[in-house]
């Protein structure tokens, strides 16, 4: 099945009607290869786990979210 992730972060997997029985989590650990369509118009282009984390900055390990205090 094709899942998409959308400019917000926010994964979709359009063919689901149901609950599935597997973890969408768990199988994009999974996957890979990927493939690039960028929102602007360029042509998509498969890229593999590494290069993804690069460019999203994924070190694989979870990241601390930060408080601001209000000034």
């Amino acid at each position: 099945m094709e899942c998409i992730v959308t400019e917000q972060g926010i994964a979709q997997v359009p063919a689901l009607k149901s609950v599935p029985d597997f973890n969408l989590e768990e199988e994009l650990a999974l996957a890979g290869e990927f493939l690039l369509e960028p929102a602007m118009p360029l042509p998509p282009r498969k890229i593999g786990r590494d290069e993804l984390a690069a460019m999203t900055g994924d070190s694989g390990t979870p990241v601390a979210a930060h408080e601001h205090e209000d000034e």
